[in-house]
């Protein structure tokens, strides 16, 4: 199964994710960016990359997006955010307290089907 590596950039300065060019190394290090036809230093962005997964909609899903289960039993509380754990990614609950009292856990992103309503850097809020 062939795979491409793709990422994303935050502009930290615009508030927005942009999808990325090129990646410019350095000494082993990512050194400059190129998204939305702009070069920036790797510090002035994050980075987030994609699963290699789509939601229901047919949209990507990168590091950092928050989904909610699309299994028709949704009741509006159940928000996880993605992250990249032990070797894959997996949809962590926002709230880890509330996860330890209801016995939820971080969930493989292969297994059931989501939808993205967000990401942790252009909606902060959608955790709160």
């Amino acid at each position: 199964m062939e795979r491409s590596i793709r990422f994303r950039a935050y502009l930290r300065g615009e508030e927005r994710m942009c999808p990325v060019d090129c990646l410019t190394w350095d000494d082993g290090k990512i050194d400059s960016i190129t998204a939305g036809g702009f070069r920036m230093r790797a510090e002035t962005v994050l980075l987030t990359q994609s699963t290699g997964i789509r939601d229901v909609a047919g949209s990507e899903i990168f590091e950092g997006d928050v989904v909610r289960p699309d299994d028709g039993l949704w009741d509006g509380t159940q928000l996880s955010v993605v992250v990249y754990e032990g070797g894959c990614f997996v949809t962590a609950p926002k709230h880890s307290d509330i996860a330890l009292e209801t016995g939820s856990c971080p969930r493989m992103l292969g297994l059931g089907s989501f939808r993205i309503i967000g990401n942790i850097h252009e909606d902060p809020d959608l955790l709160a």
